[in-house]
């Protein structure tokens, strides 16, 4: 996996990986977790590798699913609009998911930031930068691993799996409050985007 280097550093990575203290084994759970989830959705929008049957991961998918449905030609310009290159991709993911997070956290951004690596996962396949897509994984895992006390502090990712059932099991309200909520961070993705066009 090759390492990025950049000028323009998280606030948020930066503290989180300078101030780690042990995990607890929740936070370690949360963490793996996260990672697992990043893989299982990198592969769902590529086609590459097995993805996952675990709840979790079958309604981060379902989520994020929706929220493509109802973004499509934003999220498919998005990549395009950032300029991407192999050498720029780590800066311009680390910008769009500080931008996600400027304002706080909450399961839809969690969703929006899955749903972006996804989809930079795709563009980077189709355009010749395959190298960069485990990376990806790497990158949303981290990240959303770096949130692991919001997480916590919810509930964990069971917590995710209440709120977010298959609508057809359970009430609508909690699943589109989701899509609300990461319609949101689409928003701050879309922000970004056209800050730099």
């Amino acid at each position: 996996m090759k390492t990025s280097t950049t000028t323009s550093t998280s606030l948020f990575l930066a503290k989180s990986m300078s101030d780690r203290e042990p995990q607890s084994e929740d936070a370690r759970r949360i963490s793996q977790q996260a990672h697992l989830l990043a893989r299982d959705i990198v592969c769902y929008r590529t086609g590459r590798g097995r993805i996952s049957t675990s709840i979790t991961a079958r309604n981060m998918r379902r989520l994020s699913d929706e929220l493509e449905d109802c973004h499509q030609a934003l999220l498919s310009n998005m990549c395009n609009a950032l300029n991407m290159t192999a050498d720029s991709a780590h800066e311009k993911f680390v910008q769009v998911a500080d931008e996600v997070f400027r304002d706080g956290v909450n399961w839809g951004r969690i969703v929006a930031l899955f749903t972006f690596g996804g989809k930079l996962a795709q563009f980077c396949l189709r355009n010749g930068m395959q190298d960069s897509v485990e990376d990806i994984e790497q990158w949303v895992g981290d990240y959303v691993a770096g949130l692991s006390s919001w997480i916590q502090k919810q509930g964990g990712w069971d917590s995710f799996d209440k709120c977010f059932q298959d609508p057809s099991t359970r009430n609508k309200s909690n699943w589109w409050t989701g899509i609300v909520l990461a319609t949101v961070g689409i928003g701050s993705l879309a922000t970004l985007v056209y800050k730099q066009c």
